[in-house]
């Protein structure tokens, strides 16, 4: 699904009411609408409820006064409560005023000095339609707006907010000081990125989206470079199993990873290769961690290499580079823990190797002081930081790269050149040239020791299919916070672990393989 600026949205819906010579009068008609039949239709409020409407003088403003003046009509008992004195700024929206006082609405005034009285008004209203602020805010929200979107806040009643949250930047999904907490946030057109993004994604609750007479051959029409991974895009690539396939057609797949006290990292990361459906899984791993791998699990096959120091040895590079050539893809990271061995040899291996591979954990790690040699890999890969791996090579703190992730991401992913980014998260973003994928599957259980080792081997076993590595980033990001959610929705989110999420993947590909059955 496309994702849209505000400012886009702003001059992508102007050149439609150029292009078509329609009177934005009419869209605004149309959104103020939709939000009435949800309210009536989808929410099925009663109508013995009060509602109130707090409107802006902006055009969101507007679209909540035609909210307003239809429920009017349907028989609901709404207030308007305007926080604007005389009439709202917009030409629409003040035809729409005019439209609702003259047709009987009731209409009250807030300002400054009526704030202590609105506050013991609103308390017998049991619905409110957020209206205050409309996507184009970009400053901090203070005075009369900010004390009346921390009232709201304070009541225990659902809120419908009219495209976006008061208070967020839908841009990049931060709070500008304070923001309505939705239960609902109808967006209208093409929805817009700061609703995917934390803390955004959080205020506006569940999300619909209505195109309010936008036509679609528009919508499909339009460029953007922000999409959101759902079930059609996954759908579209992910891939059928071949009937009369083998072992070496699902992927053969190597894991270079652990050191002495991080075999689990190399046990999660070579197991999700296989419970994504890789057909061989191999691991390297110091010598004297072999026979505990061995005992862990009997399908993942091990190679054991020279170690120095409880890690992978420098000199073992010649025997890796070997099998490289024998597999479809590898992944290098997950527990190899850091000595300058170490860091030679990822070094070595991502600057010579012919194969894909994904890049994670302590093979970042690796690389942080000199990520310039990230423009030596001549094949393409994927990197999968968090953010404060990818802040040290940022040389930036972890809750600056969280904080600013949606600009962050686009710019990482321009500098390196076969590069695709993983920035891990709680909305993990897929950035390759500029173009972000925005994932919102998975949960807060999610957040646990070894959740991104398993990641990178699902990566892993995509790209040992031979599918390329931004479908193959997709597809790993969006099936493992599948597999999250499912292991949640019998288990809950405080005790899931990543042996959890091994467990849950393959009734997640099962449900995805089912459904493209039914519709290719």
């Amino acid at each position: 699904m496309k994702l849209i600026t505000p400012s886009m949205m702003k001059e992508w819906e102007g050149n439609i009411f150029s292009q078509y010579g329609i009177p934005s009068f009419l869209f605004m008609e149309q959104a103020g609408a939709s939000l009435f039949r949800f309210i009536k239709d989808r929410v099925k409020l009663d109508y013995t409820k009060k509602i109130a409407v707090i409107s802006g003088k902006g055009n969101n403003g507007g679209d909540g006064i035609v909210c307003a003046r239809y429920l009017m009509e349907a028989g609901y008992d709404v207030t308007l409560f305007a926080l604007f004195e005389g009439l709202p700024k917009g030409e629409d929206a003040k035809l729409n005023f005019e439209f609702y006082k003259k047709s009987g609405g009731r209409v009250y005034h807030i300002s400054e000095d009526l704030i202590s009285e609105f506050k013991e008004r609103i308390k017998i209203y049991s619905f409110i339609v957020d209206a205050i602020l409309g996507i184009g805010v970009k400053r901090e929200v203070d005075g009369l707006y900010k004390e009346i979107i921390q009232i709201v806040n304070k009541m225990e009643v659902p809120v419908l907010s009219v495209d976006t949250p008061s208070g967020v930047d839908l841009s990049n999904g931060k709070v500008l000081g304070s923001a309505i907490k939705a239960t609902y946030t109808i967006t209208f057109g093409i929805p817009k990125i700061g609703l995917y993004v934390y803390p955004g994604r959080y205020f506006a609750g569940e999300v619909f989206v209505e195109k309010v007479g936008f036509p679609s051959k528009d919508i499909q029409k339009f460029k953007t470079d922000d999409l959101l991974i759902d079930e059609n895009m996954v759908l579209s690539i992910f891939p059928k199993r071949i009937p009369w396939g083998h072992k070496g057609t699902f992927g053969k797949v190597l894991t270079i990873s652990g050191s002495k006290g991080l075999t689990g990292a190399a046990y999660l990361a070579s197991m999700g290769v296989l419970k994504a459906g890789g057909g061989l899984s191999y691991l390297v791993i110091p010598e004297s961690l072999d026979g505990q791998i061995k005992s862990m699990t009997p399908e993942i096959i091990t190679i054991p290499v020279e170690e120095k120091d409880g890690h992978i040895a420098y000199n073992a590079y010649d025997d890796i580079m070997k099998k490289i050539d024998d597999v479809d893809a590898f992944v290098i990271g997950p527990g190899l823990g850091i000595s300058e061995g170490v860091k030679r040899l990822v070094y070595a291996i991502i600057s010579d190797s012919n194969k894909p591979f994904v890049l994670d954990a302590d093979g970042i790690n690796a690389i942080s002081h000199n990520p310039e040699v990230l423009n030596d890999v001549k094949v393409p890969f994927v990197i999968t930081p968090h953010p404060g791996e990818l802040g040290r090579i940022l040389d930036l703190p972890a809750h600056k790269v969280d904080e600013d992730r949606v600009d962050i991401a686009k710019e990482v992913s321009k500098k390196y050149k076969n590069m695709v980014l993983v920035l891990k998260g709680a909305t993990t973003i897929v950035a390759k040239d500029g173009i972000s994928y925005y994932n919102i599957t998975g949960n807060s259980g999610m957040a646990t020791a070894g959740s991104g080792d398993v990641l990178s081997g699902i990566i892993g076993a995509f790209l040992g299919r031979g599918i390329g590595v931004v479908e193959s980033s997709i597809l790993g990001v969006y099936v493992h916070g599948k597999s999250g959610d499912m292991a949640a929705s019998y288990k809950g989110e405080s005790g899931i672990i990543a042996t959890d999420l091994l467990a849950y993947l393959p009734y997640v590909l099962k449900t995805i393989e089912e459904e493209k059955n039914d519709r290719f």
